[in-house]
């Protein structure tokens, strides 16, 4: 995009009411959601300390909506009104969360705790669609690609300074006020929406609710089948089809991993609940940024080998990061490797991505990535409570060293092996 482009583009933004209402919302909302994942974590330390086990359940009932609501979301967010979808999942979520700062995280059980977190993550399934969607009714299409760049970009970059100001606000105000934060953050998100013009008119109603519930079952039925056996074959009968979803499935499965117990091993070697977890995610948010940029830009050739150097890249700077901070638990140490982690995991996440889209059909591509949320997030969730048991028994310390000795051997062997496709 060319400077006269881009000026035209903000210019084109800035008189765009709803455009900016929109994106002005979802930096407000993203920035939020940070604070909500910081405030869980914190929670968690409050109530046990720093426990693998107890934040891999937490972050379970994160991830469950992606198995149980996403498949079906879609369908209802089409015949609904983008606007007013966002609009309740917003205030939906920001009551729930400022309930749950309230009154259940006083309770002695933290089982309705997970209840409050699953119901706010099955909401947030349906707005994200929503949000997709009703791009193209508020721009025109001249300015639909600086539309899209703009949220996409700026959400990032919202997301990734929300790790950092969010560790902060946990560390000093609790996890209480920091929900309440959050809530809050969801409510005017909500507020700025309702200032969004939306072309479509749509409602929600109760009848047509259950009329499209019978509906996704019925196709659901008469679809399933064949779509399965299609995306199986793809996955197992073509070869850079079964290299991306068992290299996806292997990755998340690392960090899955890794999530919980770096978040402990952090807490434990730098002192802090929150604080140096935020900054440390900035950290490799960033170098996930700049490397994914530069792959994009540069990058493309090779795609399978360059999954192999990169995990095996990414297991020494692991095992390096594990063994300075356990010797001399240094921040600036910490953060230099960090930076170095994001950019290997960029190049793994955006090449195998692009070829899905150069190998697949492209009406397999819809069944192929929601065939690969449900792994790659199946993996995830079962790693996590793998990782829990496995490092209560020997630590989390020996724990981590011995996954980066895996890694690094399972990617040695992929080098070794010389598995090469052709250039893509």
């Amino acid at each position: 995009m060319g400077f006269k482009e881009m000026n035209k583009g903000i210019k084109y933004f800035l008189k765009n009411r709803s455009l900016l209402c929109l994106w002005t919302g979802q930096v407000i909302s993203q920035f939020g959601d940070r604070i909500n994942q910081m405030a869980l974590i914190g929670l968690i330390y409050s109530k046990f300390g720093a426990s693998v086990w107890e934040l891999s359940k937490i972050f379970s009932f994160v991830i469950l909506p992606v198995f149980l609501i996403s498949p079906v979301a879609g369908i209802y967010v089409d015949r609904w009104s983008k606007k007013y979808t966002m609009f309740f999942a917003d205030v939906l979520r920001g009551i729930l969360v400022i309930i749950l700062a309230l009154y259940l995280i006083k309770l002695n059980t933290l089982i309705p705790v997970y209840g409050a977190v699953f119901l706010i993550f099955c909401i947030a399934r349906f707005f994200v669609p929503a949000k997709m969607s009703i791009i193209p009714k508020i721009v025109n299409r001249e300015n639909l690609n600086f539309a899209n760049s703009l949220i996409s970009t700026t959400g990032m970059i919202a997301a990734i300074l929300g790790f950092g100001i969010g560790g902060i606000i946990v560390e000093k105000l609790g996890p209480q006020k920091s929900f309440i934060i959050d809530g809050f953050t969801f409510l005017v998100s909500g507020v700025l929406i309702m200032f969004i013009k939306e072309k479509q008119k749509a409602y929600f109603s109760g009848k047509e609710f259950m009329r499209l519930a019978k509906g996704v079952v019925e196709n659901v039925k008469r679809t399933l089948k064949e779509d399965i056996k299609q995306t199986l074959l793809y996955i197992f009968k073509d070869k850079e089809g079964s290299f991306i979803f068992k290299n996806m499935f292997i990755l998340f499965g690392i960090l899955g991993a890794l999530y919980p117990t770096i978040i402990v091993f952090v807490q434990k070697k730098l002192g802090s609940q929150t604080k140096d977890i935020g900054i440390l995610a900035i950290s490799m948010g960033l170098g996930l940024f700049v490397s994914s940029l530069i792959y994009g830009r540069w990058g493309g050739k090779e795609v399978i080998k360059t999954v192999y150097w990169m995990l095996f890249s990414g297991s020494l700077v692991l095992l390096s990061f594990v063994l300075f901070i356990e010797k001399i638990a240094s921040i600036k140490v910490a953060l230099f490797l960090s930076f170095i982690l994001g950019n290997c995991i960029g190049p793994i996440i955006v090449g195998t991505t692009t070829l899905i889209h150069r190998t697949c059909s492209s009406q397999l591509h819809g069944k192929v990535f929601s065939s690969l949320e449900i792994a790659i997030h199946f993996s995830f969730i079962i790693s996590m409570f793998i990782a829990a048991s496995v490092s209560n028994l020997i630590g989390v310390l020996y724990f981590l060293i011995i996954l980066s000795i895996i890694i690094t051997l399972y990617s040695l062997t992929g080098i070794l092996n010389g598995y090469k496709s052709r250039a893509l």
